[in-house]
């Protein structure tokens, strides 16, 4: 009886550790959301946002100026 559950339960690890391996190596998840308000102060409230919070380091200066580039073009193009 035994020998029948260590022969199962290694049948089992076995079928996970195939599965596993047969995964992709990366993933990726992707969420969207319209909000209705102006691009400028929906970034200048998400960059000040994250700034006090534990484990969430700020924005970095170089995504700020893509961004705010990216803003201003747009504004301009208005």
């Amino acid at each position: 009886m035994l020998k029948k559950i260590v022969i199962a339960l290694a049948a089992i690890v076995a079928i996970f550790v195939i599965a596993v391996a047969l995964q992709p190596a990366d993933f990726r998840v992707e969420r969207t959301t319209t909000i209705a308000a102006p691009q400028a102060d929906v970034f200048a409230k998400v960059t000040t946002s994250t700034n006090g919070m534990p484990g969430l380091p700020g924005p970095s200066s170089i995504l700020m100026r893509k961004s705010l580039s990216k803003a201003q073009t747009q504004a301009k193009a208005r």
